[in-house]
Order: structure tokens, then sequence, then C-alpha cells
């Protein structure tokens, strides 16, 4: 692993809170037993990476692996992605941003979030940038951020020869009792038609977080 520029203390506290939060495994085991015919019950693991060939950046950044299953399928874990977290440091109130990477191959990595000493072989050479799925977040409230894309903005990627597009949009609420909920609304869309094709569907996902991942960044960035 490579050290970061920009050492934990002196990140932005809105950007260690929103980081803090997201890094975690979060299950939406409630809501798919209260409506099983509309949210099947998922897992998703979002863990704290440093990918080696990053090199000296003064903008502050931290970058988490995601992948998700869905529990009761048997299924292996799918969807791997990566999640970069921005902030514009010279700001009195931070610009938080979000953006997104594919892996050129992901089949590769199935299953990474649940073996740090594979994470710790990505590089930034694994991963390919994805124009236009970039989001901002806002905070309406201490305790909440919503993040979603600029408006007009189309979020593609290219998935089996063909070109996918999918709404990217997330709300965090970390509760006064500490219990913190991700409300996940992606959508994948039909690029003829507009008509959402799968994800939440039926509003979005509730998932609580049930492991904490994020003292793992003391540890990455340590090195």
């Amino acid at each position: 692993m490579t050290s970061a520029s920009t050492p934990w203390a002196n990140l932005p506290p809105d950007l260690v809170t929103l980081a803090t939060a997201l890094a975690g495994a979060f299950e939406n085991r409630q809501q798919a037993m209260a409506e099983p015919a509309r949210f099947v019950r998922l897992r998703v693991w979002q863990r704290p990476i440093f990918p080696s060939g990053l090199g000296a950046d003064p903008a502050p950044r931290l970058m988490l692996f995601v992948e998700q299953v869905n529990v009761q399928s048997g299924q292996p874990p799918y969807r791997q992605r990566v999640m970069q977290l921005t902030a514009a440091p010279d700001l009195a109130a931070p610009d938080l941003q979000v953006q997104y990477y594919a892996l050129k191959q992901p089949a590769d990595w199935v299953g990474a979030s649940q073996d740090t000493a594979r994470l710790g072989q990505l590089s930034n050479e694994d991963l390919v940038e994805l124009p236009g799925c970039g989001l901002t977040v806002s905070q309406p409230a201490p305790g909440q951020f919503c993040a979603s894309l600029p408006s007009g903005t189309r979020c593609g990627f290219e998935y089996q020869g063909q070109t996918r597009y999918v709404e990217l949009k997330f709300d965090l609420e970390i509760q006064p009792t500490g219990k913190t909920v991700l409300f996940s609304a992606d959508t994948g869309i039909d690029p003829d038609s507009g008509k959402a094709l799968w994800g939440a569907l039926w509003g979005p996902f509730e998932l609580v977080k049930d492991q904490d991942f994020s003292p793992e960044w003391e540890g990455l960035r340590s090195h």
C-alpha cells in the first residue's frame, strides 16, 4: 500500500463523517421480511482501500471497495465497484463528491470485500473511471447526507458488450442512537425507453449497518 498524502486527522470533518458512516457491512433484513414481494434481502459490503499507484495528490480522498449479494440466492457477490469520496478542502463547507469506478476484471475481485489480503493487491491500474458517474453530496441536516447525480447526467457503463445506464442515488442517515441506515436507490435504466429495469423499483433499499470497517483506514494509511 502507498501512504496517503493527506493524514486522516487533517481531512475535512464532513468527509470523515461520511466516510466513517459508509465503511461497513449493511443489510435490509427487516425490510425484506416485511415486504418480501418487493425487496430481496441484500447484504452490501463497503470496505476501505487505498489502491497502489495513485501517486501524490493534494486533494483529500478516501476509497471503498463495494460489492453486494442476494442473501437468499446462494449466488456469489456481484456488482463489484469502487467508490471514491472527495472534498474541496479550501471551502468553509466542503464540497463533497462521490465518484464511481468500475474494475477492468470484476470477476477477479468477487468476494474481495471479505478478504483484505486480496484487496491489498488492488492497483489503480485495475480501475476504470466511469464518466458521468459522479454524485454531489448535500447535507440537509446534521447526520444526514444525500448523494445524487447532477441534473441531466446519465451514468453509463459497458457490460457484456452493451452500454447500460443506471440512476445512482443514496441517502445516509446517522441516527442519534448511533444506528446508521443507507437508503440505496440505484436503478437500472433502459437506454431506449428510459424505463426502470432493476434495482429500487419500489423505493430505496433500507440497509442497516451491522459491521463497522472504518478503523481499517487508519491501518491502511500508516503503511
